[in-house]
Order: C-alpha cells, then sequence, then structure tokens
C-alpha cells in the first residue's frame, strides 16, 4: 500500500498510528505534538501484517513529510519547542524529527532531532538532542523554568547575563514517567556580561563552557574581567546550591569608578584576590580575600 497527503495536522497525527502502537507512545504523540502541520506526506505499507511493525525487518511501515510549525510538548514542567520546520519520519515502531529550524524560550534552535526508537517498548522513551543559539538570559530562564531549576533550589534565579551563547542539549524522557526525565547540556558563553548575584559588580567579556544536568551546574572554568582585572572562575552544585570560586587582578582605579568611597582617594595599584560565593535560593554568602601585595598607601 503506497499514499500521498497532501497536508494533515499535527493534532491529528496519533488517531493514524496503528493499534498496535504501546499506550504510552500514542498517549505522548497525542499530548506532546500540540500544534503544526505536515505536507507531501508519503506512505509506504508492505509485508505480513501480523508481523507489524516489522521489528524483524520482514517488511515496511514508512511515513515521511515535511513538518511546519510544529509545536512539542516533551513533557510536563519542560519548555516547549515551538515553531519547528523540518522532516518528520515513522519508521517501523519509531518516530523521529529533525528539525531544522525552531525556537526554545525565544532562541533558535538547529541540527535539533527528537526522537522515540520503539514506541512498543516496556518503557518507551524521547530523546531531543541538538543546538539552540540565542541570549544567554534565556538559557538562564530555561534552567529556572525546568526541573533542573528546582532539583539546585533555584540557586541561579538572580543571575542575570547580556549577550549571547550556545547550548548543546540532551533531553532524554521516558514517556511512562516523565518526572525520571534526564538533561545535559554544554553551554558556551560568548563574550557576555554576567552578574553572579546582584550585590556584586558584574563580569564583562566572559568566556567559557557551563555544563548541567537535571541536579547539578558545573563550570571548569571561564575567563572574562572584573573590576578591571582579569578573572577566573570555577563553579559546582553542592547539596542544592551554587558554589564559585574565583580569583584575578583587583585595579584599585577601577574599583574606585564604582565604589565611591574615599578610602580609595589613598591608594593605588593592584593587587591579586581570590573569592567564595555560595548561592542558595535568594541567598548568597560572600567571602573574598587578599594579601594586599601590590598595593600603595598614602593614607
Amino acid at each position: 500500500l503506497t499514499a500521498t497527503l497532501s497536508r494533515a495536522r499535527g493534532t491529528s497525527v496519533w488517531r493514524y498510528l496503528p493499534n498496535t502502537v504501546g499506550v504510552e507512545g500514542r498517549d505522548w504523540v497525542r499530548r506532546g505534538i500540540t500544534a503544526g502541520s505536515a505536507s507531501d506526506a508519503k506512505l509506504t505499507l508492505k509485508g505480513d501484517l501480523a508481523r507489524f511493525p516489522f521489528l524483524d525487518g520482514s517488511g515496511t511501515f514508512l511515513v515521511k513529510a515535511k513538518a511546519h510549525d510544529v509545536t512539542i510538548d516533551c513533557a510536563e514542567g519542560w519548555p516547549r519547542i515551538e515553531g519547528i520546520e523540518g522532516d518528520l519520519t515513522f519508521a517501523g515502531a519509531g518516530m523521529r524529527v529533525d528539525a531544522h529550524k525552531g525556537s526554545l524560550l525565544g532562541t533558535r534552535i538547529s541540527q535539533t532531532v527528537a526522537e522515540i526508537d520503539d514506541f512498543d517498548a516496556a518503557n518507551p522513551r524521547l530523546t531531543v538532542k541538538g543546538r539552540v543559539d540565542g541570549p544567554t538570559a534565556r538559557f538562564l530562564e530555561f534552567i529556572e523554568a525546568s526541573p533542573v531549576g528546582e532539583s539546585i533550589d533555584h540557586a541561579t534565579s538572580e543571575m542575570k547575563a547580556v549577550g549571547d551563547g550556545r547550548l548543546d542539549l540532551s533531553l532524554l524522557i521516558p514517556l511512562a514517567n516523565t518526572d525520571d526525565s534526564r538533561v545535559s547540556g554544554d553551554f558556551e558563553f560568548l563574550g557576555n556580561e554576567v552578574t553572579v548575584e546582584p550585590a556584586l559588580p558584574p563580569m564583562i567579556n566572559v568566556k567559557g563552557d557551563l555544563k548541567f544536568t537535571d541536579s547539578a551546574i558545573s563550570i571548569r572554568e571561564i575567563n572574562g574581567l572584573f573590576l578591571g582585572g582579569p578573572v577566573k572562575v570555577r563553579a559546582a552544585t553542592r547539596d542544592g546550591r551554587v558554589e564559585v570560586q574565583a580569583g584575578g587582578v583587583l585595579s584599585v582605579g577601577q574599583v574606585r569608578r564604582r565604589y565611591d568611597w574615599p578610602l580609595f582617594d589613598s591608594l593605588s595599584g593592584t593587587a591579586n584576590w581570590r573569592a567564595e560565593v555560595k548561592v542558595k535560593k535568594n541567598t548568597a554568602d560572600i567571602v573574598v580575600e587578599s594579601n594586599l601585595a601590590g598595593l600603595a598607601s598614602s593614607l
């Protein structure tokens, strides 16, 4: 059997999945594809229907279509992927969406694949892998709006950023129990201005990588400028809080520009410093240390 469909509604796709498809898979397609359409769909069905969906290779079940303005709601609590343009494929017992264009919380997605290998598996899983480009502030929103924010006790809720970044994202969602979803991401700062805590001045020209999972955040090292001097930052999640370790060079002249304190009228020079910031919810513990070597005083 071969057929061609000129158009189809994304919200109706689940109605045409064969009854042999598992309940969890059918339910996810019904809930997960919330908007969009398909065109130029081509169906090929060949083989003994008693062996459908032909996992033994004895036959063929293949549907290919062009997806337009599709919205995928991966799971409760996760931001939706919207405006998807790409290729939709049902092959055997699985489904795959190759997205060439789309958005996630106002960012741009590309080279993104959403896939269910086997609807009829004992525990069918949805995997999403792709690249996202856009404002860094949007990625902080993604962390806060997803279950990641809850698992780290919203430690990043007060962080601010100006500039763009790039994210390589991977999602693994068991359709029978979406609460067991797993996420990992590798985010690259592209010369950003980042405020870790409102009480502290921002870092500028920030470059480096931030990695996160569904339960943790880590920074091996990012570089930037802080109060006019170079700074290196590391961070990790421990016991539900984000612990940041930083070190750099302090320039009195730059500090004087930000903090109009009479003390700095009598100081000059530069000195090394190190700091530790522990952030949890909307509170932060900040400790800064310096041996002051390199400073001059005319007090």
